[in-house]
């Protein structure tokens, strides 16, 4: 099954990796390392250019999503809501068309 999104854990801690990854599967996780970044938006921008495909979902290393929350949110996306929050900055997601829209996240915070 061809899935249309992409979910990156940002996180300068790999040994977190596991634990979430099994979590969420079948799910696929991409660990994008925050080590030496300036900043979250920084971060989360630089996931948005990494990412193949148009619907990115991020999370930090505090959360424990199931599969069950990124088909939520996939699906609230595909319903036509802009930016999807389901534990704040936690786990969100969102369409690369809403960055060329409105540009991306201000790397100045």
């Amino acid at each position: 099954m061809k899935r249309d999104y992409s979910i990156f854990l940002i996180s300068n801690k790999p040994e977190k990796y596991a634990k979430i990854q099994e979590s969420m599967l079948p799910e696929l996780l991409y660990y994008f390392d925050g080590t030496g970044a300036a900043n979250f938006s920084q971060l989360v921008n630089k996931c948005v250019e990494a990412s193949p495909t148009e619907t990115v979902i991020i999370l930090s290393d505090r959360m424990l999503p199931t599969q069950a929350d990124v088909q939520r949110t996939v699906s609230l996306l595909d319903k036509g809501f802009g930016f999807v929050g389901l534990y704040r900055y936690g786990f969100f997601g969102f369409k690369k068309e809403l960055m060329r829209k409105i540009g991306m996240f201000d790397e100045r915070y």
